[in-house]
């Protein structure tokens, strides 16, 4: 039996797993998308309906 194939744990938190989580616009109150940018640990809103950010 090789070991290659056993988990390894790696440490890793939810944070880790998403780049891009839904939420709600406050100027519209309708879907909104807000991405994570993780060079430079910034986030931007960006409203599905609207052309404002």
């Amino acid at each position: 039996m090789t070991h290659s194939n056993r988990f390894q744990d790696e440490n890793l938190t939810l944070s880790n797993f998403y780049d891009e989580v839904l939420v709600v616009c406050p100027a519209c109150a309708k879907k909104a998308i807000a991405k994570v940018n993780s060079d430079s640990k910034t986030a931007r809103l960006f409203c599905v309906h609207s052309d404002t950010t």
